[in-house]
């Protein structure tokens, strides 16, 4: 994917919610973090953690229920 390509699939996903609760949300997250890490900037790698942790978000939304990041932590 070209960088033109990026910005639009990123574009196709905004808005992004400000505060992520809901399994949807949490993935349209982690699919923007990985579109960021395709440019290869500087901090491709914490944009592919910050993706990956978006990931176990929504798993733990799946298993028990929407709730924001510090919700979800507490129920580890």
């Amino acid at each position: 994917m070209i960088e033109p390509e990026i910005a639009a699939a990123q574009r196709r996903l905004s808005p992004l919610p400000s505060v992520p609760r809901t399994r949807r949300d949490y993935r349209r997250v982690a699919r923007w973090w990985e579109l960021e890490a395709r440019r290869r900037g500087q901090s491709y790698l914490d944009c592919l953690r910050y993706a990956a942790n978006m990931r176990w978000a929504a798993e733990r939304v799946a298993e028990t229920g929407p709730g924001t990041w510090a919700d979800l932590k507490s129920r580890t």
